[in-house]
């Protein structure tokens, strides 16, 4: 059986010769497409109206100045962060000078170091969005930052919570031979020299 052409609707006009003002074109479809639907891919056209599927890589200059802005952005944010934990510090600083109560959990420096992680997690969140968008050199310089900012927050986890190491003693805690001196002269003077 063959199918039959593209039908072609009219209105309902009576006939007097004059053309008609609108017409319908439709074709029917008498067999289904030949692969299955999940394994059915759409026709690409060259035409505008029609989108595409595959995302096209961004050009080099955008990925640029959206990478220095971003750099930028964070930067900035981390010397807020530096500048607040400054402040914070020096008012520290001037209320144990005035016989303030030291506050217990966290110091400032702990926040500040806390605060510079979540910066870091958000660089390297952002450095997978980058990635997926294939936003090249914007995601590598999200992943330096990212890096740069878990340097800087072990590095000064570490030196915020190192043990205090005792202070070398001075001539008090000497006890060479012939024990401690008082003023340097005979054997008389020293301590424990039996004297």
């Amino acid at each position: 059986m063959r199918s039959p052409g593209p039908r072609v609707f009219q209105p309902a006009v009576p006939d007097t010769g004059a053309r008609p003002q609108w017409s319908v074109r439709l074709s029917i479809r008498t067999q289904a497409p030949a692969l299955a639907p999940w394994k059915y891919r759409p026709m690409t056209t060259n035409s505008p109206s029609v989108p595409t599927t595959t995302r096209s890589r961004p050009s080099w200059g955008a990925d640029l100045l959206v990478a220095v802005l971003m750099f930028l952005l964070e930067a900035g944010a981390v010397v807020v962060i530096g500048y607040i934990a400054l402040i914070a510090g020096l008012g520290e600083a001037l209320n144990g000078a005035a016989g303030g109560s030291g506050s217990e959990g966290l110091t400032r420096q702990d926040s500040a170091l806390i605060a510079l992680g979540v910066l870091g997690l958000l660089a390297a969140g952002a450095a997978v969005l980058f990635f997926r968008g294939r936003w090249r050199i914007a995601g590598v310089t999200q992943v330096l930052v990212a890096m740069a900012l878990v340097v800087v927050v072990v590095g000064g986890a570490v030196a915020t919570h190192r043990p205090e190491s005792p202070a070398p003693g001075h001539g008090d805690e000497y006890t060479g031979p012939g024990g401690q001196c008082r003023s340097g002269g005979d054997s008389e003077e020293c301590q424990g020299s039996g004297g």
